[in-house]
């Protein structure tokens, strides 16, 4: 599903059949809480952190080129309900709030991406439909490697190749984003080709696939870039 966004703030998708059953606060202690994954692809950035009511949901901030949660599982808990809701880089200052409904048992992923300015980036925070009852992996794919270079992910082993994405425009060059994850891969080990707009592989990569997992390719960087802006592909794990 497409998901559209205005670069430098945070897209609050206030889905309307949320926000008519979420309670404003939720008491439950015990109840299921709300996951995100918080991703940072922004150059010259400091570590990000989500603001919930005010409150750090990530206690360390993620850095460029990092993810919150685990190697295992990107995905960190917070509690749901319709909360004001941001996000800073390092001590900030922080975004301006909006309501947020943060939906019990729901999984989200926010991205931070493009060159940092004043510790503001485009941001963008989008609910995940997570399809994982099969013994496959599945996957997709974000270019936010800043520049005009449209790039393609191709994941290839033996008798076997997979087109994630084909020439895909950098993010904050798009209105609109497709965030389901279409791509199938079967488990096992893959070697993952980053390729730009001239089909010459730019950063390859081997990675292990596991069924039931879903997973979210990044590329970072910037076109043309070396060191740590070079080019690069930071692979995020989401598990329910």
């Amino acid at each position: 599903m497409p998901t559209k966004y205005i670069p430098g703030i945070i897209v609050l998708l206030f889905l309307s059949a949320l926000t008519g059953c979420l309670k404003q606060d939720d008491d439950t202690k015990t109840g299921p809480r709300a996951q995100i994954a918080i991703i940072n692809a922004s150059l010259d950035s400091e570590p990000l952190f989500l603001l919930v009511d005010g409150a750090k949901v990530n206690e360390e901030g993620v850095a460029f080129g990092e993810v919150s949660g685990t190697a295992g599982n990107a995905y960190i808990p917070l509690r749901p309900g319709v909360r004001n809701t941001s996000w800073m880089m390092g001590t900030g200052p922080a975004l301006e709030e909006k309501l947020f409904p943060w939906e019990p048992g729901a999984y989200y992923t926010m991205i931070q991406f493009d060159t940092a300015v004043n510790k503001q980036a485009p941001t963008i925070l989008f609910k995940d439909v997570l399809n994982i009852n099969d013994s496959v992996g599945r996957a997709r794919f974000f270019n936010t490697v800043a520049g005009n270079d449209s790039l393609s992910l191709v994941a290839v082993r033996t008798r076997d190749t997979v087109r994630i994405a084909s020439r895909q425009p950098f993010i904050a060059n798009v209105s609109s984003v497709t965030t389901n994850f279409a791509s199938t891969l079967r488990a096992g080990g893959w070697r993952l080709d980053l390729l730009n707009k001239d089909s010459v592989v730019i950063y390859t990569n081997e990675i292990l696939i596991e069924e039931n997992t879903v997973y979210s390719f990044i590329a970072t960087g910037e076109t043309g870039g070396v060191g740590e802006k070079a080019p690069s592909l930071l692979q995020v794990v989401h598990r329910k």
